[in-house]
């Protein structure tokens, strides 16, 4: 499969190249080699970043896919990248950014891969990127601060470089769907709900993104598990910095699917009992000025003495219903804390196109 390095100034032309590509150039979309040392000034926005090798095709499936386009760079000169699956020849297509889980130990944008391939193949173009500094972090400090920057700010980043690249890749940008995988919530409700009106470092230019769905798989509005206590009890600003418990207000005109898995022994995140701090000391980190109080009461959430994503999802789902959002629980059946069997997957491609899926049990 041949490769050939991108300019920051052909990667429209080779976008628009695929769009033509007769599909025998491989047998599955694959990832590119590594990318080329980036500039540590952000190309201008009117040009499409820079990219390290060209697009490769699925001679199965036809869904081209362009790898490792830079969108963002940390103070540090670390730079972010993401991939884009679309159909050889759409046009007007869904667009869809798909946040992979666990960045914290390791996980990339080439573990959404077979989502991706699946998402496109239905007919719409979808951006994959990685976040995060995959570096295997353990201080609790340094990992709150770094998820903050990485949900805050490279999240919301991402977005509006999809928007961006959009029309390159024949996707219409108003046709919005963001997808959080477990942890990869966090970025995509941070570009729904909480986006800053300018991220440093980011490639693209700040935009109003209209998100029309958001799939948000094992959401976590509390910060449930004790890993966090240390945090919050050394930074109360922390909580409300990366949750959206102030921002939810003003409705938009978003599709909401909470999502979580059925199996609750796997997705069972805290047990009450016996923890270092007790239930009413969790609360009060968590909700300082009582304003969630009436929710715990009426949700029974704490009553078996256990929290579960899926109880914290219910909560969230509920909040957003009470403030005028149009949002939706549903269990997958079949999976715990992980997307991880192809009817799982295959619901995820049914909410993104018909909003609808009988595989899953809403509530």
């Amino acid at each position: 499969m041949q490769r050939t390095a991108l300019t920051t100034v052909s990667i429209l032309a080779v976008a628009l190249a695929a769009c033509g590509s007769d599909g025998t150039s491989g047998s599955e979309p694959v990832s590119s080699a590594a990318p080329v040392p980036a500039s540590t000034t952000p190309p201008p926005t009117s040009a499409a970043p820079a990219a390290s090798a060209g697009p490769t095709t699925s001679a199965a499936s036809g869904v081209v896919v362009v790898n490792d386009i830079e969108y963002y760079e940390s103070e540090a000169g670390d730079v972010a990248h993401l991939d884009v699956y679309h159909p050889a020849g759409g046009l007007d297509l869904p667009l869809v950014v798909l946040f992979h889980p666990n960045p914290v130990f390791g996980g990339t944008k080439a573990d959404e891969m077979d989502l991706a391939t699946r998402i496109a193949e239905r007919g719409a173009v979808v951006v994959t990127p990685t976040y995060g500094s995959n570096l295997r972090l353990t201080e609790m400090d340094v990992i709150a601060r770094e998820i903050l920057r990485w949900f805050r700010d490279q999240g919301p980043c991402a977005v509006w470089q999809a928007i961006e690249m959009a029309p390159s890749f024949g996707a219409d940008p108003g046709n919005l769907t963001v997808v959080g995988d477990v942890t990869g919530m966090g970025p995509a409700q941070m570009a729904t709900f909480s986006p800053p009106s300018e991220v440093a470092g980011c490639f693209a230019a700040p935009v109003e993104a209209p998100v029309e769905k958001a799939i948000l798989f094992e959401t976590d509005w509390l910060y449930v598990p004790d890993i966090w206590d240390e945090v919050l009890t050394e930074d109360p600003s922390w909580f409300p910095a990366m949750t959206h418990w102030d921002d939810i207000s003003d409705p938009k005109a978003t599709s909401i699917y909470m999502l979580a898995g059925a199996n609750r022994a796997s997705n069972t995140v805290r047990s009450l009992n016996g923890q270092s701090y007790s239930e009413s000391d969790w609360i009060s980190l968590r909700d300082p000025d009582a304003r969630l109080a009436e929710i715990w009461a009426t949700s029974g959430a704490l009553d078996d003495g256990e929290i579960t994503f899926t109880e914290v999802s219910q909560l969230a789902t509920g909040v957003l219903v009470d403030a005028g959002w149009d949002a939706e629980f549903m269990l997958v059946p079949g999976v715990g804390h992980s997307l991880s069997t192809i009817e799982s997957r295959a619901l995820i491609v049914d909410l993104i196109f018909d909003g609808t899926s009988g595989e899953a049990e809403s509530t």
